[in-house]
């Protein structure tokens, strides 16, 4: 990657010689404390008067916010693959929202390894009717449902 200096002078550049709007994110160093800040800066070139206008932000949090949300959605997808159950969340409608790793080793085992058919966006009600079980298309419906009014604090099928 580029370093901030590099894509700055791209960014002005492009600000100045095009018109393009000049909106670049770096890091820098506070040269009293050394700690550092995430900065976000956004600026336009007035031709007409060769006038540039812009902000420059502190978005140090907001990266901080980002960089550990990041890392949360890895841990849970790390132990969310880590266990060996065929899990899938899934909606009311039946829509498959997410799936862990041993899922689709199964669903890949079984010759459904297809995305479309058998993991995130598909449809698992309609999967169930389409192998011929009705019957468990019906039970997740039914269980699922039963969650939603409160009356099972939990739904799993097999």
């Amino acid at each position: 990657m580029a370093s901030w200096r590099a894509r700055d002078a791209q960014a002005l550049a492009g600000l100045v010689e095009r018109g393009e709007t000049y909106d670049i994110e770096f890091t820098i160093k506070r040269p009293l404390d050394g700690t550092l800040r995430h900065v976000h800066s956004t600026a336009e070139y007035d031709q007409a008067r060769h006038v540039v206008f812009g902000v420059v932000r502190d978005i140090t949090e907001r990266k901080l916010a980002e960089d550990a949300l990041t890392r949360q959605t890895a841990f849970v997808r790390a132990v969310f693959d880590a266990d060996d159950a065929h899990m899938a969340v899934i909606d009311p409608d039946g829509t498959i929202l997410e799936v862990n790793a041993a899922w689709r080793r199964f669903a890949q085992a079984n010759g459904g390894g297809g995305r479309s058919t058998c993991d995130v966006g598909a449809n698992y009600f309609r999967q169930c009717i389409a192998g011929g079980d009705r019957t468990s298309a019906e039970d997740a419906y039914v269980g699922i449902r039963q969650v939603q009014r409160g009356d099972l604090p939990l739904f799993e099928i097999v």
